[in-house]
């Protein structure tokens, strides 16, 4: 699980940030990260958690919700919360990076999936809006079920067609986390931490 100090990047987002407290920090209860995301940067497909209560705080620039089917526009200082069971996505319309805080609880499933998704980006095996192919999507929604779910199409079509493509993904060796990516997670770290030294030494 993600600690204080880690490093994540998702380059199909356009987000890097930073953890301020992990799910390793807190036995999978809370998490709480600085996201910076570029013009342009997007978590394109709307969904909602069952389980997970997220907040959004933007420290600089502009951060465009869409939280059940209303648009919200956030500035420096202003702050929404989405409880779980609420339909929502965010992107950066501005033509300037945006900085927000993120706090979402209980973090440890929510972890997983996302260093999945963002991992499989950084792989090259999404489209450009970050979205596996539906045959890895299916399997990572049939195992996260309790973590995320898509807006649409509707919940009794989903519970019918994503388990039946979980299990043609999962014969063809398709996995909702993959052992790999925590090696990819820790080259992140360490590129941060020599990115860190480059710094100290010339400053």
């Amino acid at each position: 699980m993600m600690k204080a100090g880690d490093v994540y990047e998702s380059p199909t987002s356009r987000e890097t940030g930073v953890i301020l407290v992990g799910a390793g920090d807190t036995a999978g209860r809370f998490m709480q990260s600085e996201t910076r995301i570029r013009p342009g940067g997007a978590v394109s497909v709307e969904h909602y958690h069952p389980t997970i209560t997220e907040r959004f705080e933007v420290l600089e620039g502009e951060l465009s919700v869409r939280l059940d089917g209303r648009e919200l526009v956030l500035r420096a200082g202003e702050s929404v919360t989405v409880e779980r069971g609420r339909r929502h996505r965010y992107w950066n319309a501005s033509d300037a990076d945006t900085v927000f805080r993120f706090e979402g609880w209980p973090a440890a499933r929510f972890e997983a999936m996302v260093l999945t998704l963002f991992a499989l980006g950084a792989e090259g095996r999404t489209n450009a809006a970050g979205v596996p192919r539906p045959l890895q999507m299916a399997v990572i929604l049939d195992e996260f079920s309790d973590v995320m779910r898509l807006a649409s199409p509707p919940e009794w079509v989903q519970r019918l067609v994503i388990p039946v493509l979980a299990r043609i993904g999962r014969a063809r060796g398709l996995r909702a986390t993959y052992p790999h990516h925590e090696q990819l997670y820790e080259r992140w770290q360490q590129d941060a931490r020599a990115g860190r030294e480059r710094e100290a030494v010339s400053a």
